[in-house]
């Protein structure tokens, strides 16, 4: 049994943590769902059951982090979050390394933003980091060992942004956006067409590195 003298074997208490975490089902309704069938087993239980697995799960959360950490290549970002009541937010903070399998991320809660949550997660870390531009990230971004990458889609964003109030489609802010969209056609249809890493890999290369060059171009003739 995943819980040492518990009456739950694994199948019944995977369907409650995914209940929980995955369909957002409080543990008092999955009590009274589980009551419909003649089971009785009380939300404080429940409750039990699922801090017991997630101490069981630890080493696995572990393990996530030393792969992840381990990576030469991380994507970070961090998104508000309601905590217990509405005017309380905290912050969950992702950690992307998309070369690992298929994908591998691992989240880490806190009731701050500050920069010093991802510093002290990464003290370690050396390699590529992507980030957006908040300056949470500046002093990691500044690190001997790391060489900082931007996001394209936050950089367009801003040109975005300018055309919404001008309208101009005379002006650099739609010609931006314009010489942008060949590389978001490339990469909606490789999503579409479900490629593979290194074929997409490649298309980039040939297609998108191109534009992107062009574009890099253009942007220092302009500014």
């Amino acid at each position: 049994s995943p819980i040492p003298k518990a009456i739950a074997g694994g199948s019944l208490l995977t369907e409650i943590l995914i209940n929980k975490y995955q369909y957002h089902l409080p543990l008092y309704r999955q009590s009274k769902m589980l009551a419909s069938y003649q089971v009785d087993i009380p939300d404080n239980t429940l409750g039990n059951w699922v801090s017991q697995i997630g101490l069981g799960l630890m080493k696995l959360y572990e393990s996530l982090w030393q792969a992840v950490l381990a990576a030469f290549y991380l994507q970070v970002d961090e998104t508000p979050v309601k905590v217990l009541k509405p005017d309380k937010k905290g912050y969950l903070w992702s950690y992307y390394a998309p070369h690992l399998g298929g994908g591998v991320v691992v989240f880490e809660m806190s009731l701050t933003r500050s920069g010093d949550v991802a510093n002290q997660r990464l003290v370690n870390f050396k390699g590529l980091l992507q980030t957006d531009g908040y300056k949470g990230y500046q002093q990691l971004r500044d690190r001997e060992g790391i060489v900082g990458l931007g996001c394209l889609t936050h950089a367009r964003r801003k040109f975005c942004e300018v055309f919404k109030v001008t309208k101009n489609t005379a002006g650099i802010a739609h010609e931006a956006i314009e010489r942008l969209k060949p590389l978001y056609e490339l990469e909606a249809r490789m999503r579409e067409a479900n490629y593979s890493f290194h074929t997409r890999k490649r298309l980039r290369q040939k297609i998108a590195w191109p534009i992107l060059k062009d574009f890099h171009n253009w942007l220092k003739c302009e500014f």
